[in-house]
């Protein structure tokens, strides 16, 4: 089994299963030429061209393919590769270690947060999660609605973390928390104190076809979403009533959404638990059932 983004893991494994004359599963979890055109990381079409090949080449080769997303079946089966060897197999959430729990309250006490309304992303800091637009928002709240309540988390690391610090310097914002990456075992903590998740990406076609894995985990400790992401994940999010879905980059949309669901308790509860009902059909145990009979097949 070899694993994308990365193009070498799954090349490797197409290397030795040749030699070892034995079937091997090609795992997509990212699009590699699809997104390096998407953040503008790499600017040679050349280089583009020559990774997209090399893709195609191993779509071809492996002997199933595994994707995570109906969108990416969708994207393979439009550059040739038969539809029959293509298995969608979604993210999804270890139930035993995201579930819901009480808010930390210690936790909440030490960042200085106490009776706010706690508005949060988790995840990774880089390119493709446009994560500007939240501090955007968050000067809004700040400056135009003069909204102290809401306090907005960006736990987490990337390669764009240190602009976004720079950021929330340069617009002087008190209502944003930066922190640093927690240990595993306590990342539940932090997801427990939040009243809504923020999943965010960049505003181009490619990300429409992307199922954030965050949406998973807060699903698991039943935290309400404010999604900014179009395509399949808004999908989801809509048609089991996890919570608000806004336009990508509207700092605008962001802000005011915030402000209604933190006046607007019942809507919360309604998708806190539709969060943890909708958990149950996304958890890792039935997803591992179904690689198994992908497995089991070949």
């Amino acid at each position: 089994i070899g694993t994308s983004p990365q193009i070498f893991s799954p090349l490797a494994a197409g290397i030795v299963s040749f030699f070892k004359r034995t079937p091997w599963v090609f795992e997509i979890r990212d699009i590699l030429s699809e997104s390096l055109l998407a953040t503008n990381l790499v600017k040679n079409r050349y280089l583009l061209k020559l990774v997209q090949f090399f893709e195609v080449f191993l779509y071809r080769r492996a002997t199933a393919i595994v994707v995570v997303t109906n969108s990416f079946k969708e994207i393979l089966i439009n550059q040739g590769i038969q539809q029959k060897k293509i298995h969608v197999i979604t993210n999804g959430v270890d139930l035993e270690k995201f579930k819901p729990i009480a808010k930390d309250d210690n936790l909440i006490e030490s960042l200085g947060i106490k009776n706010s309304f706690i508005a949060g992303y988790i995840g990774t800091h880089g390119l493709s999660h446009g994560l500007d637009s939240i501090l955007y928002a968050a000067e809004l709240l700040q400056n135009k609605y003069k909204n102290h309540n809401i306090k907005i988390i960006l736990l987490g690391d990337g390669s764009n973390k240190e602009s976004l610090l720079k950021l929330s310097n340069k617009l002087g914002l008190k209502n944003v928390l930066f922190l640093d990456l927690v240990p595993r075992n306590k990342i539940h903590l932090y997801w427990s104190i939040l009243d809504v998740s923020i999943i965010h990406l960049k505003k181009t076609n490619l990300f429409d076809a992307f199922i954030p894995s965050k949406i998973f985990e807060a699903m698991g400790m039943g935290i309400p979403l404010l999604h900014c992401v179009s395509g399949e994940s808004a999908d989801i999010v809509k048609s089991n009533n996890l919570g608000c879905i806004v336009e990508s980059e509207n700092f605008e949309q962001i802000a005011k959404s915030l402000i209604d669901l933190s006046k607007n308790n019942h809507k919360i509860e309604t998708y806190r638990a539709a969060n943890i009902e909708a958990s149950l059909k996304f958890s890792r145990v039935n997803l591992a059932n179904k690689m198994m009979d992908v497995l089991e097949k070949l």
